[in-house]
């Protein structure tokens, strides 16, 4: 399975090299911010794939971190996942300034990519209703991608068992 991810992973990877990142003036290097919302969250096998490709990889925690600047910061930017929903704003408030920042990163149509909850706080910044389901979505499946993801770089990861 490890090497399936790292296919993955690379077929992400190469669609943000592709979009060609454009690095803050004076970097030699794209600056990947990473924003975590637990201490044992990390970027997996995307932090080996982007080191080995020469980006600088910076993580944020939310709840500590000035996360607006982060989300402002980066070239490209992953928010990761975590116990919680992007709903939950009344308890965890810095889902209201991760979910305003990144509404504006992708008005600016930035490279940024959401896992997990990273997904559902991008759901959410740009317009989409997100709510809790009636059921753990804990578990494996398959990937199902849509016609658009079909003709993508992702192409490959279609019909693949993740875990959801």
């Amino acid at each position: 399975m490890d090497r399936l991810w790292q296919v993955g992973v690379n077929l992400i990877c190469d669609h943000f090299r592709v979009l060609n990142i454009d690095t803050k003036p004076g970097s030699l290097r794209p600056t990947v911010a990473v924003i975590r919302h637990l201490a044992f969250e990390d970027l997996g096998l995307f932090k080996t794939v982007l080191v080995d490709r020469s980006h600088r990889v910076k993580t944020y925690d939310a709840g500590i971190d000035n996360l607006a600047v982060a989300i402002e910061s980066g070239d490209l930017v992953i928010v990761l996942g975590g116990p919680i929903g992007v709903y939950e704003e009344d308890r965890y408030p810095f889902l209201a300034i991760e979910r305003e920042a990144l509404s504006l990163r992708i008005k600016q149509d930035r490279p940024t990519l959401g896992i997990c909850l990273g997904a559902q706080l991008i759901a959410a910044a740009s317009g989409a209703e997100v709510y809790a389901g009636n059921i753990k979505e804990i578990g494996w499946g398959k990937l199902q991608l849509t016609e658009v993801g079909k003709n993508s770089c992702l192409a490959a990861l279609d019909e693949i068992p993740v875990i959801t």
